[in-house]
């Protein structure tokens, strides 16, 4: 089952990256490293700051948040809560912008 659910993680990494590309270049375009970046703010202003590396070859991601403001003091579960939710967003951006090519 996790080798399935691997598999299948990796085969939509690549597909992501090649439309990706596409878009970024306006052509057929082989790069091998894929960049795709975005930036959410939480209630009190803070950054999250996200920067998504997809090797088109291997399938596989980088998920880099440098940039992403200092832990917030605050409630625990509610810092956690809202990283969780900014890259939901941003993946289902990625994902809903890719299925419309």
């Amino acid at each position: 089952m996790q080798a399935n659910a691997e598999a299948a993680v990796r085969e939509m990494l690549k597909t992501m990256a090649t439309r990706a590309s596409t878009l970024q270049s306006g052509s057929s375009n082989d790069e091998k490293l894929v960049v795709l970046e975005a930036e959410d703010y939480m209630d009190d202003g803070s950054a999250i700051c996200l920067k998504l590396t997809i090797d088109s070859v291997k399938g596989e991601a980088h998920f880099d948040f440098r940039g992403t403001s200092p832990e917030v003091r605050a409630i625990l579960f509610q810092c956690v809560d809202h990283v969780k939710f900014s890259l939901w967003n941003f993946l289902n951006i990625i994902i809903c912008w890719t299925c419309k090519l």
